[in-house]
């Protein structure tokens, strides 16, 4: 392959006025500092040179001086009718309750306790489970044998779960549909093989 050839010089373009860099010629560099004085500003004590300090006073008072309004956010979120409709719906609520009431109704107070709410009942035992959780680790990590730990209380209205007949253990319903015929064949396997 022959060598590529090397190209001619590009002429210079002829320049019909001055160029933007020889038009503002950089003033030279001095190591005495600013030219001009710097000023602080009245508001948030930043120095400025005297001519930008004009200027940066307005701004400054205009952003850093004034309070800002508010933000609502609900109001911008939620649509004016939005709000309307609720409040008409609470409104409508309030006089049914009152047309419910009556004046032969009882009083909320005066109405007989029917006792704890299953969801209450169900939050005791969870916390009772997890005191129970809490003495079995203390056993654990003191040494003593877990025989000795009381029965772990619980109420039969609240469990919900099967009881495997062979083992005792408790599941939900899907886990017993599974769990008991298998331990139904495991326990039959070992009263086999204990015969033996």
């Amino acid at each position: 392959m022959a060598p590529r050839p090397v190209s001619p010089p590009v002429p210079a373009r002829q320049q019909e006025g001055p160029s933007m860099a020889s038009a503002m010629p950089m003033p030279p560099f001095d190591d005495e500092g600013p030219t001009e004085a710097m000023m602080p500003c009245p508001h948030c004590q930043r120095s400025f040179r005297q001519s930008a300090l004009e200027r940066h006073v307005g701004i400054c008072q205009k952003v850093f001086q004034e309070k800002r309004k508010v933000f609502n956010a609900v109001k911008h979120a939620v649509p004016v009718e939005a709000l309307k409709a609720k409040k008409a719906q609470e409104r409508q609520e309030k006089q049914e309750k009152r047309a419910a009431g009556g004046p032969g109704a009882r009083r909320p107070e005066e109405q007989p306790l029917k006792g704890m709410p299953n969801w209450k009942k169900k939050s005791e035992a969870f916390r009772q489970a997890i005191q129970q959780a809490r003495m079995v680790d203390q056993y654990v990590k003191d040494g003593k044998p877990l025989s000795s730990l009381p029965a772990p209380p619980t109420d039969p209205a609240l469990d919900d779960r099967v009881a495997c007949p062979h083992c005792g253990r408790r599941f939900g319903q899907q886990q017993a549909d599974r769990h008991i015929p298998f331990c139904a064949s495991r326990s039959a396997k070992q009263r086999n093989h204990s015969r033996r």
